[in-house]
């Protein structure tokens, strides 16, 4: 998958000249960045109470804090930190689950605010 941005720049055409021959038509600049089409979570360890290291297919690293996003019904027993500490990879989903069918979608997780960690915190002070 790629993400596309285009980019325009119109100019405007000297009073005496056609507008082919001007370049009154606006230039493109296309920037491609490549991406993996699909995000898939390949490692996943409960480092708090409702804190996830997640390792992704694209080698992407990062903690997150799901507090805030255990809310509704299928979420509701991942409040229990000892619930929540189940947290499993799942093979087939690729992502995040819990034994009672809870999971995140990974590009969810992905695209999540990565949490800080007790020595990046520290290092900061110092």
């Amino acid at each position: 998958m790629f993400r596309l941005n285009v980019l325009a720049e119109p100019r405007r055409a000297p009073a005496r000249r056609s507008l082919a021959a001007s370049g009154a038509y606006p230039r493109l600049w296309i920037e491609l960045e490549e991406r993996p089409m699909i995000i898939h979570v390949t490692e996943v360890k409960v480092v708090g109470p409702y804190s996830l290291e997640v390792v992704f297919d694209d080698g992407t690293r990062k903690r997150v804090n799901l507090r805030r996003e255990l809310y509704g019904p299928i979420f509701e027993p991942l409040r229990d930190p000892a619930y929540f500490a189940q947290a499993r990879l799942d093979p087939d989903a690729r992502t995040v689950s819990w034994p009672n069918g809870a999971d995140f979608a990974p590009d969810f997780l992905y695209h999540l605010t990565p949490e800080s960690t007790p020595s990046a915190d520290l290092a900061q002070a110092k």
